[in-house]
């Protein structure tokens, strides 16, 4: 641990979190999301962690979170960064000090997400970190669904699909996977909602309406186990996707903003990092 003589806090580095800064974050947190109207989760599982703790160091007022990614960008490894800085100590220059001390440990590209915020784009752009993309979190109130278009007694059936149904257990928890010939997708149930994900319309059988043929399918299954709300995220990249869910009556709820900064380009802070350009 160092201290920053500017702000006379503590500047840690962590690669886990006990229970006592487990309970400091989740409350740096809550604070954040209160004040931003967002709905970040605290972010335990991360694989390194940089902290400004307040001069009595009985909370923090800062904290930025690193994951390792497994994907590259032009062949260079990744990591994604999250920052969360206490509402009252903010424009501080608290973040700033920690991404600076995190930046010798961080792999050549940076992954930001941030939800809608003017505050962190102007601090991202700030960075020089572009935008790249968003994600849409939409939600599906089957209820209401039913009423606009009945599951039951479209032109497709169980019978006329011979879909198969694959349950799986993962680590959060029962997943089950929709397969039929032409496409396969995925959903778990986090508590009294389902999650779809992994929504694939095999290539050979593309542009013939059977992504909204699988989607019914699927929404007929996840309401047959009395589950009244189904959400998802889809790309902003991927249109036809974001067109369909948006006709099945998905509502987007929430969106985060992806942007990348790259820190192995001349002039930056590439000499400060030493890692082979191919991640292994």
């Amino acid at each position: 641990m160092r201290h920053d003589e500017g702000s006379r806090r503590a500047v840690a580095f962590r690669d886990l979190l006990n229970k006592k800064e487990l309970s400091m974050a989740a409350r740096l947190v809550a604070a954040c999301n209160k004040a931003d109207h967002t709905e970040y989760s605290v972010p335990e599982d991360a694989d390194l962690f940089f902290i400004a703790f307040d001069p009595q160091g009985n909370s923090m007022d800062s904290l930025l979170a690193v994951w390792h990614l497994g994907d590259t960008r032009d062949g260079y490894a990744m990591d994604e960064v999250a920052a969360f800085t206490r509402p009252e100590n903010r424009r501080q220059g608290l973040f700033s000090s920690l991404f600076s001390s995190a930046l010798p440990l961080l792999r050549p590209v940076l992954l930001f997400s941030s939800y809608e915020n003017k505050g962190a784009r102007e601090k991202l752009q700030s960075l020089g970190a572009i935008y790249e993309h968003s994600e849409y979190m939409m939600e599906l109130d089957l209820n209401i669904f039913e009423q606009r278009e009945p599951l039951s007694g479209h032109e497709v059936s169980r019978g006329g699909d011979g879909y198969e149904l694959i349950t799986e257990t993962d680590e959060d928890g029962f997943g089950e996977e929709l397969r039929t010939g032409y496409g396969e997708a995925h959903y778990r149930l986090v508590g009294a909602r389902a999650y779809i994900y992994g929504v694939l319309v095999y290539s050979r059988f593309r542009g013939q309406g059977l992504g909204r043929k699988l989607m019914l399918l699927l929404l007929e299954r996840i309401k047959g186990q009395g589950i009244d709300t189904a959400f998802l995220q889809v790309s902003s990249d991927n249109v036809p996707a974001l067109k369909l869910y948006e006709e099945l009556g998905f509502e987007q709820i929430q969106r985060l903003d992806l942007s990348i900064k790259k820190l192995s380009q001349p002039g930056d802070y590439g000499k400060m990092i030493n890692y082979d350009k191919k991640y292994d």
